[in-house]
């Protein structure tokens, strides 16, 4: 999950942005139907791996980008 509670809020706040910036890109629903813009989905990684490394190594945000990454090649 991520290594306190204070960096999960963080997290939490840059999923939202990257919702936010699949909507703002391609449509009220984009973020639903995996399309997420490459870019955007780079930096919330990049933010998790700043904010909490050892939440990219196990738990639910490796399996929300697996995910993520699934449905964008699907598109």
């Amino acid at each position: 999950m991520s290594a306190s509670v204070t960096k999960l809020a963080d997290v939490l706040f840059g999923y939202k942005r990257l919702i936010a910036e699949s909507q703002a890109a391609n449509g009220e629903e984009a973020f639903l139907d995996g399309n997420v813009p490459p870019d955007a989905l780079q930096r919330f990684v990049s933010l998790v791996g700043m904010l909490d490394p050892t939440a990219l190594l196990s738990g639910i945000w490796v399996e929300e980008l697996e995910q993520l990454q699934v449905r964008a090649e699907e598109e």
